[in-house]
């Protein structure tokens, strides 16, 4: 069985190389390291190839969270691909062994567990052991009225996948804003398989982002969710879960930083309006799409989006 890790980067620093050198000293080593580099650079390609793993550039304007991610499955040739982020460290020297694990038993993908740094500040702690718990789970469609929206929690900063099963739902697509993982999620189990969450596989993912990066990624994933119509028609809305994490969000401030309340709410509300505006991108000119997103060159490219 033949496991590859697929990583699109964007100039990475020196945590890239540290993070090759991870990948080979794990109990199950991948057997190839494919990075796709969007803005090519010699120095990259100089490193990665001197770490022994595959270079694909990527043109400056031509990153696309589901094409490129596609291209690097196709090529692969693998068994199992893991999917990551250039910024994520692995917690355990059996990781990639714990996340590739339950594809062993029919899942069809799995995700691992991120880990807040160190140093984040109390409520980046609270919104990652909100969203990834310390408990393993499975599910499939049969799970939907339990689990509603939280059906299509999935992650590609840290994901495992059998490759038959990918190719069998288009891989994850040739053009999506973002949230591909979510998409693919969805086809998989609308198609059948098993997913499932890996709480013993973690890596660490501070992800602390500013309010105005914060808010244009929930721009985008409310524009997500209006692109591919089937997350609302077949797994609900994300307000159920948005609620429950804005009251545990709040209670778990009251203890810790109850300064920080306010900010919170503004935070809460803001993100909401962001999402909302997002669900309405077919309303808008696409040219205030990309003013309020957060990728603002996919809105300008050429080509019509497409629903999926």
């Amino acid at each position: 069985m033949r496991v590859a890790v697929l990583m699109p980067v964007l100039r990475p620093g020196r945590e890239l190389g540290d993070l090759m050198r991870a990948l080979r000293s794990q109990t199950r080593p991948p057997d190839d390291i494919w990075v796709a580099e969007t803005g090519p650079s010699r120095e990259t390609a100089d490193l990665v190839a001197s770490l022994g793993g595959r270079y694909v550039e990527v043109p400056a304007d031509g990153f696309d969270h589901a094409g490129t991610r596609t291209r690097l499955a196709r090529n692969a040739s693998a068994d199992r691909v893991v999917l990551m982020s250039q910024d994520v460290v692995l917690e355990q020297r059996d990781a990639l062994e714990r996340l590739l694990s339950p594809l062993e038993r029919g899942v069809a993908a799995a995700y691992g567990r991120h880990l807040a740094g160190a140093e984040s500040d109390a409520f980046t702690s609270f919104k990652r052991s909100f969203l990834y718990p310390g408990v393993s789970r499975e599910w499939g469609l049969a799970d939907r009225n339990r689990e509603g929206f939280n059906a299509l929690s999935f992650s590609n900063a840290f994901s495992a996948y059998r490759t038959d099963a990918l190719a069998e739902v288009g891989w994850f697509g040739e053009r999506r804003l973002m949230c591909e993982d979510i998409s693919t999620a969805a086809s998989l189990l609308l198609r059948g398989h098993r997913l499932a969450y890996a709480a013993d596989a973690a890596v660490i993912h501070p992800q602390d982002h500013s309010l105005d990066a914060e808010l244009r990624r929930y721009f985008d994933i409310g524009a997500v969710h209006c692109m591919d119509p089937r997350i609302g028609t077949e797994f609900g809305t994300p307000g159920r879960k948005g609620l429950r994490f804005t009251r545990a969000g709040a209670a778990h401030l009251w203890q810790s930083s109850p300064g920080r309340l306010p900010e919170f709410a503004m935070w809460c509300a803001l993100k909401w309006v962001a999402y909302n505006l997002g669900r309405r991108c077919d309303r808008l000119p696409r040219r205030v799409c990309a003013r309020l997103s957060g990728l603002p060159g996919w809105w300008l490219r050429d080509e019509t989006p497409g629903r999926s």
